[in-house]
């Protein structure tokens, strides 16, 4: 009798030891929402979330699309989204607007994929052609910092110009009926552009001093408050960089696949023009102050430059990927 109480007593404690391990260990759910620009160049997000890598996290990813990341931080801005992948352009308007930003991890970078298109025969070869001519772009984003910088490289200013503010969605409709001579815009958008123009009546101008840069960022507060969830977030973002590296071709057609919106042959056109990793690095941090310099010589704001290295939180980069993390004060 004593025999058998031993080995119930034996079975008793190790059954409250494992199933205790699992009630302390186990992982409850955590959601996020996140607001995305519908872009190839956050396919990292795609790929975690058809990879089931969110999932594993016993994270709940749900999302709000836009045709831009600008529109996307205006959802977490206003409260509606938690994260939003975005460009930096927008994060340094926004912060110097008063908005407590905090980016989480660099998504893309790339100095091919946002560029000017113009049309021959609007007389245009040259950059210095452009000189008087109807330039569409999308203000308030990268594409509007980009297309200042390449006409002050070439001896011009937006003074110089006709600008019209345009949806990244009618770029390419736009310059083909001729309503503007030229488009300052990312891909796809700028593959759509070259493509309904064709290769002889259609001219790119593209510019190596500049680098753009796409974040995951969300609220100070709310990142604060989500801790838990954003080093989930982060993990799976990190599975989904080393799928992509192992397999990418299946990492592209996952891409194709969730965009159906976008051509196939668009995407697989533009993949090879930026760079999908994980990184915070002081290209990041000096390209927010230059811009940040920028909308201030266009008389934007008058107050001090932010501090931008306060808004980027390293800590969840670090954890997972420790040597992509080198930016310093």
């Amino acid at each position: 009798m004593n025999k058998w109480r031993g080995i119930f007593a034996i079975v008793i404690t190790s059954a409250i030891a494992l199933f205790g391990f699992r009630i302390f260990t186990h992982n409850p759910k955590e959601t996020l929402i996140i607001a995305e620009g519908s872009q190839p160049v956050f396919a990292l997000i795609y790929i975690a979330e058809i990879k089931g890598f969110f999932k594993d996290e016993n994270l709940e990813i749900s999302y709000k699309s836009f045709s831009s990341g600008r529109d996307a931080l205006a959802s977490v801005i206003a409260g509606e989204s938690d994260l939003a992948t975005v460009y930096e352009t927008p994060v340094v308007l926004q912060t110097i607007a008063g908005h407590k930003l905090a980016i989480v991890t660099g998504l893309h970078n790339s100095s091919k994929n946002t560029a000017l298109v113009a049309r021959r025969d609007s007389g245009i070869e040259l950059p210095q052609d452009l000189k008087g001519k109807k330039i569409g772009v999308t203000k308030n984003t990268n594409a509007e910092f980009f297309l200042d910088f390449f006409l002050k490289s070439h001896g011009m200013s937006k003074s110089d110009v006709i600008l019209l503010d345009l949806k990244p969605y009618v770029m390419a409709p736009a310059i083909k009926r001729g309503v503007v001579d030229a488009v300052a815009i990312w891909n796809t958008h700028l593959y759509s552009a070259k493509k309904v123009l064709g290769d002889r009546k259609s001219v790119a101008f593209y510019s190596e001093v500049y680098t753009e840069l796409s974040v995951l960022v969300g609220k100070q507060n709310k990142v604060k408050d989500r801790k838990e969830a954003l080093q989930r977030c982060v993990r799976a973002l990190a599975r989904a960089e080393k799928f992509l590296q192992e397999k990418p071709q299946q990492a592209i057609d996952i891409v194709i696949n969730h965009l159906s919106k976008i051509p196939k042959e668009t995407i697989r056109n533009v993949w090879n023009d930026f760079n999908l990793e994980l990184k915070l690095d002081n290209v990041l941090l000096t390209t927010l102050k230059v811009e940040a310099n920028w909308f201030k010589e266009q008389g934007v704001f008058d107050e001090d430059i932010p501090d931008f290295r306060s808004i980027i939180y390293p800590e969840f980069l670090e954890v997972v990927k420790p040597k992509s993390v080198t930016i310093y004060n």
